[in-house]
């Protein structure tokens, strides 16, 4: 077996953990309000170019061209206006110029309109004619440009993944929990895979180990003396701004189980403008086997299982990315959430419970090569002073569990080496 450790890692992943979908609706709504306003430039500088051709006498010549500014251009118009997405085929056609006429399309026109009765000779007609063609069809182009990048900007929005951060509210979550790419997190509770004990042995070992009493082996006494650290002290109140955070007093409070050494590491993920951080891990070697979450106080930055649930797709996605070979075996992630309050209502698990105060909940998660699974594992502990010792007990059970779990996942991945990685993600608070 290989040395455990924890790590230090910095991670580009999502912004924090505060709200940040007003500023992001704030920005949306301008570049919406700009493209209205590109869209009512661009409808009066086709009916420019319109006027132009029709009283130089060009539609005959430049026809298509009339075609385009006159039907095409206010049809795209209209569609984008009343459209309710972005569509790629749009934005593509925004991003394509229109065709300037060259000096052999202007031989031969038919003279006999003028734009101005003072026009009084063929080179005056051509040399205006040219001019005002010109200016309106560069005018449309430069338009066209603004639009494509104002209607790109709002169908990345649109489209783009949303960061965990984002993910831990409802109004982000419920929507697109609703699409293709749902997290199966029982959430809503029609969104579930199979039972993550049937998908990966190591599972089914947490959840045996924790319904057994807790052992006087040396790790068993590690696991109590967690545990009671933890009760006497994770009920403090914590500031964001003001050492110790949370996650620091729980990172000393479990330290007799994992120890910590601190080495920089970088991991880029998809789908986020703005940097989140991986802070600490337990490493057997490198590969990620526990992903973590804190929220300093109850409803503090949205919902902490929804966050990592995101966390671990998120994972999967770059290890998709580098074609890692842990996803032979589904890469098994446990998934921690410490948060001041945790609400869980899973009614294929008969589980129902609103936790009030500071609580570890553990999940797991599993990729079956289409879906991302994710599901409760044991009932979340609160961790609070109990005189009787039964909080203790519960949760220096679940700390026992997940430790001897994680140390025993190489005898479960028989093609994978005997050395594993245990890494929490954490967010600015």
């Amino acid at each position: 077996m290989g040395d455990s450790t924890y790590r230090k890692h910095p991670m580009q992943l999502s912004d924090s953990t505060s709200n940040p979908r007003p500023k992001r609706r704030k920005y949306e709504s301008k570049q919406r309000e700009t493209l209205v306003q590109l869209l009512d430039q661009l409808e009066k500088s086709a009916k420019a170019a319109v006027f132009i051709l029709d009283n130089y006498g060009l539609e005959g010549r430049f026809g298509d061209l009339r075609d385009e500014v006159k039907h095409i251009i206010p049809s795209a118009i209209r569609s984008v206006r009343n459209g309710d997405s972005y569509s790629p085929p749009f934005l593509k056609y925004f991003s394509s110029p229109l065709a300037l006429p060259t000096e052999s399309d202007y031989h031969g026109l038919d003279e006999g309109k003028f734009f101005s009765a003072h026009l009084s000779s063929s080179t005056e007609f051509r040399s205006a004619g040219k001019i005002h063609l010109q200016v309106a069809i560069e005018t449309i182009n430069v338009v066209f440009r603004s639009i494509a990048l104002v209607y790109s900007s709002l169908m990345d929005a649109a489209n783009a993944y949303p960061p965990p951060s984002d993910y831990a509210y409802h109004s982000v979550w419920s929507e697109w929990q609703e699409k293709d790419t749902a997290i199966l997190c029982l959430r809503p509770t029609d969104k579930q895979g199979l039972s993550l004990t049937v998908l990966h042995d190591v599972f089914r070992q947490f959840q045996l180990q924790a319904r057994t009493s807790i052992s006087n082996e040396t790790y068993g006494v590690h696991a109590m003396q967690s545990a009671l650290r933890l009760c006497e002290q994770m009920g403090d109140a914590f500031s964001e701004e003001e050492a110790p955070s949370r996650t620091m007093v729980f990172d000393s409070c479990v330290s007799s189980l994992f120890s910590r050494y601190h080495v920089p590491h970088e991991m880029q993920t998809p789908s986020s403008d703005n940097p989140g951080f991986l802070n600490d891990s337990y490493s057997i070697n490198g590969i990620l086997c526990i992903i973590r979450e804190d929220k300093k106080e109850p409803g503090d930055g949205g919902d902490a299982y929804m966050q990592i649930a995101r966390d671990f797709q998120l994972y999967i996605s770059h290890l998709l990315k580098k074609q890692d070979p842990i996803l032979e075996d589904g890469a098994p992630t446990f998934l921690l959430c410490i948060s001041g309050m945790i609400s869980l209502h899973f009614p294929r698990l008969c589980i129902f419970h609103t936790f009030e105060g500071p609580t570890l909940s553990i999940a797991g998660g599993y990729y079956d090569g289409e879906s991302h699974i994710v599901e409760p594992l044991a009932e979340p502990c609160l961790m609070l002073p109990d005189q009787l010792g039964h909080r203790q007990k519960v949760l220096a059970n679940q700390l026992l569990s997940l430790k001897m779990a994680v140390d025993g996942l190489p005898t479960c991945v028989a093609s994978f080496p005997a050395f594993y990685l245990v890494a929490y993600l954490f967010y600015p608070l």
